[in-house]
């Protein structure tokens, strides 16, 4: 195990790269560890980056003795999207042909990685993700497929599972997925770039997905591969004050960064009255409201990254 002061890359390049982000990880990642230990597929390379833990985090992992585990430590909580952008710069110069983006509160079977690898070749897919389920409610999906929402500002929306059919079970493209569990093509971060830092945590894999679509850049979906994820186990829920205002925040950005203004504002306008709404049907409270409201007009003052074309 490689540690942020003695990274090094290996010496024969790995055909996979998973990356892994952990932040106070402790109670998941025994449970991610050993779902990896237990692979089928040899040939890969665990990328971990702890985003400053003060849990037994660091402890866990040092405890890793593998070659195959690299951890790269980070002094400050950088948020999601940097910390990923360091793990996939560490893969691209280790060589891998494809890189997993890969939540560690997750867990999977031994079969995953030569799974998502045979069906990525099989379909010629750049982009692959499989079917994720609640852990809890391993037969419910929380993820069977995404599209962009423009009635909801453009949101990244999972697909409602219909009944199961045959139909259902065949490989489909999709718009979008979250970096939960997102097979990569090593490749394909040359021509679309890594996640942008400035979302920290929250809208960056919309924005990612949202890139891979204006380069028509496939994302194939595949429902016969699954892995289970403990929803939220990291982040407080979606109702904390740290998911409500990146959240918030981070809608506007997305919507800056990659539409006109007349859009931006109409979205604006429409999600301020939705926010109005939620408190008005009780599903908010006043403290949360004013939460969003303060969120929304942080990201219309963040600056915004050059649009790319």
């Amino acid at each position: 195990m490689a540690s942020a002061q003695a990274v090094r890359l290996p010496d024969r390049p790995p055909r996979v790269g998973l990356v892994t982000v952990t932040y106070n990880s402790a109670d998941v990642l025994p449970a991610f560890l050993q779902c990896v230990r237990s692979q089928d597929l040899a040939d890969y390379l665990l990328v971990v980056i702890d985003n400053a833990s003060t849990d037994r985090t660091r402890e866990i992992l040092a405890a890793e003795s593998s070659d195959r585990v690299t951890v790269i430590t980070n002094s400050d909580n950088m948020g999601f999207a940097h910390a990923s952008n360091q793990g996939i710069e560490y893969c691209l110069k280790a060589g891998v042909q494809w890189i997993l983006l890969i939540n560690n509160d997750t867990e999977f079977a031994a079969d995953l990685l030569n799974s998502l690898l045979a069906s990525a070749v099989r379909l010629q897919a750049e982009v692959l993700v499989p079917r994720i389920t609640y852990y809890e409610q391993r037969s419910l999906a929380w993820f069977a497929g995404g599209h962009f929402s423009w009635l909801r500002g453009f949101q990244a929306r999972h697909d409602r599972e219909r009944p199961s059919g045959r139909a259902r079970r065949r490989p489909r493209r999709i718009e979008c997925a979250p970096g939960c569990c997102m097979l990569v093509k090593s490749s394909v971060f040359d021509r679309v770039g890594l996640f942008d830092p400035v979302y920290f945590v929250y809208w960056e894999d919309a924005d990612f997905c949202w890139r891979l679509k204006q380069r028509r850049i496939s994302i194939l979906y595949d429902p016969r591969i699954e892995l289970a994820h403990k929803v939220s186990a990291l982040t407080g829920g979606p109702q904390s004050p740290f998911s409500v205002r990146h959240y918030s925040r981070n809608q506007i950005y997305f919507l800056r960064k990659h539409f006109p203004w007349p859009i931006v504002m109409a979205n604006v306008v429409w999600i301020r009255f939705k926010n109005r709404m939620r408190v008005w049907l009780g599903l908010d409270s006043p403290d949360v409201a004013a939460l969003r409201r303060d969120a929304i007009e942080e990201g219309l003052r963040m600056p915004v990254e050059a649009r790319r074309a």
